[in-house]
């Protein structure tokens, strides 16, 4: 016998609880307080994940060419202006950025 579908708000609530559970609003809530208050310690940061295994730096830099082509959607004012612009100068430079998973 064939399980009922969910609905589309509890396929969304679903996947709210998932997200939730990953941790990724406390992960994103974290990157965003780490480049805000441990502003000397960024390029510690970029060298760290540079010396982390192979494919954990293609996983990073998939994360971070997916919050490019995000950001370049995103609406601006003056404190995101910049940040807006280069995404969409990347994402036009780069417009299919394919990563394989490895």
């Amino acid at each position: 016998m064939n399980k009922p579908q969910a609905s589309k708000l509890d396929q969304y609530q679903l996947d709210q609880r998932i997200k939730n559970r990953c941790g990724v609003d406390n992960l994103a809530r974290s990157l965003c307080s780490f480049t805000n208050h441990f502003k000397d310690v960024q390029e510690d940061l970029a060298t760290e994940l540079c010396q982390q295994h192979r494919t954990h730096q293609q996983s990073v830099m998939r994360l971070f060419m997916l919050f490019v082509d995000k950001l370049a959607e995103n609406p601006t004012d003056m404190r995101n202006e910049a940040a807006v612009e280069l995404a969409q100068k990347i994402k036009e430079q780069f417009s299919d950025p394919y990563l394989p998973y490895i």
